[in-house]
């Protein structure tokens, strides 16, 4: 169950771009530049989570084959929770191929791939 614990957040993370980043020449760029640098980011980013959910849906259909499962105080299948790795990669492809669409056609691409907090609203939602 920890696969969902860890790996289901992924998503809500890339939506919020609240995942980790390093700016440091970022900022020094044009608004052209970093779009680009911006849209190879978010590129990369579905290449990465799509061979993550490729393989792991493989692994999760070879558990499910092999019906693993652990005894505590009886018989508990484990195989289920190994698809919760390949959805949440899943999940987090489609929304940086969400992103790669919004910054290649919104022109407030910028104020999208910032640290958005449901916490903290942003002055247009006051």
């Amino acid at each position: 169950m920890y696969q969902a614990i860890v790996f289901l957040p992924l998503p809500l993370v890339e939506f919020r771009n609240s995942g980790v980043s390093v700016d440091l020449f970022y900022r020094m760029m044009g608004a052209r530049s970093r779009r680009a640098l911006l849209l190879l980011a978010y590129v990369g980013q579905v290449f990465f989570f799509g061979v993550l959910a490729w393989q792991s849906w493989f692994d999760a259909l070879d558990a499910m084959k092999a019906r693993k499962f652990i005894y505590t105080e009886g018989r508990l299948d484990i195989w289920v929770s190994s698809f919760f790795l390949p959805f949440g990669f899943f999940l987090a492809a489609l929304v940086s191929l969400l992103r790669i669409q919004q910054v290649a056609t919104r022109d407030d691409w910028e104020h999208l791939t910032t640290v958005q907090s449901f916490d903290d609203p942003t002055p247009e939602s006051k």
